[in-house]
């Protein structure tokens, strides 16, 4: 008979071994990654490299709004391949964030530092971009 379940099946990026199945010897899998979702941040709130390590980002936001912007410490890798921005999976392990609320008042900016080692360990070379609260800034891995 045929199969009519309208259920969706999870990305492979809620599996544990996402990384293993993602990633080879000679870089990523998109077969098996999950397209990104849109970014839908403000216009008004830019972010920007300010120097980049082996695993390291520091980058500065700036709130160019006339509001107070709002972002927690969560933040998501993702990949270019093809024309397509993919989300990266985490390592094994490594499932979430802590949730303290942090504010950028308006009209100022901040520098923070993003280490990508713990969650996302060593990348093959690629475009990425780190994403936070939905805005992002590209950054090259050589």
């Amino acid at each position: 008979y045929e199969w009519r379940d309208t259920y969706q099946f999870e990305p492979v990026e809620v599996l544990p071994c996402a990384r293993f199945i993602c990633q080879n010897e000679e870089g990523w899998n998109a077969e098996f990654m999950t397209p990104s979702n849109a970014l839908k941040g403000q216009e008004d709130v830019t972010m920007a490299i300010v120097e980049q390590s082996e695993m390291t980002l520091n980058v500065e936001i700036e709130n160019h709004s006339k509001r107070r912007w709002e972002y927690g410490q969560e933040y998501a890798i993702q990949v270019l391949l093809d024309g397509v921005w993919y989300d990266v999976p985490m390592l094994p392990g490594n499932w979430g964030f802590t949730t303290e609320l942090l504010t950028l008042p308006a009209g100022e900016s901040v520098e923070r530092g993003y280490n990508f080692n713990l969650f996302y360990g060593e990348l093959p070379m690629g475009t990425y971009r780190l994403v936070v609260a939905g805005i992002a800034a590209e950054f090259e891995i050589e």
